[in-house]
């Protein structure tokens, strides 16, 4: 992938010339030149916008605490999740763990509690 990036920066300096901007990031413009800090979040809420069946409110950032949902969900140990998606602490992802836990907990308990006490139908003759 890289050496694809490196082609790909090869090209667009020659195309700029003396108008290349050299820096040691990875993603910018194609004249080398920064991206400012919430262009990936805007571009994703641009995207998210052409997508109408995706969630509307759903924000970049909001993809991180709901990889860790997904993961959670799947039963991964909570420490390995922390190192994969590179939260500084446990307690951060312990926190978006306890929700995730709590809301299965819940789910659990309504259904067991709607096999305890069947809904019964009543019509208006009863």
């Amino acid at each position: 992938m890289f050496s694809c990036m490196k082609k790909k920066e090869r090209a667009n300096r020659k195309l700029c010339g003396n108008g290349y901007k050299d820096s040691d990031y990875v993603f910018k413009h194609v004249d080398g030149t920064l991206y400012y800090p919430d262009y990936p979040s805007k571009t994703f809420k641009k995207l998210i916008k052409t997508l109408p069946s995706l969630p509307q409110g759903i924000t970049f950032h909001g993809l991180r605490s709901s990889c860790v949902s997904i993961l959670v969900h799947q039963g991964m140990d909570v420490k390995s999740i922390q190192k994969w998606v590179g939260h500084a602490d446990i307690d951060t992802t312990l926190r978006i763990y306890t929700k995730v836990k709590e809301k299965e907990a819940k789910k659990e308990i309504s259904s067991s509690m709607n096999s305890v006490f069947k809904a019964r139908k009543y019509s208006q003759n009863n």
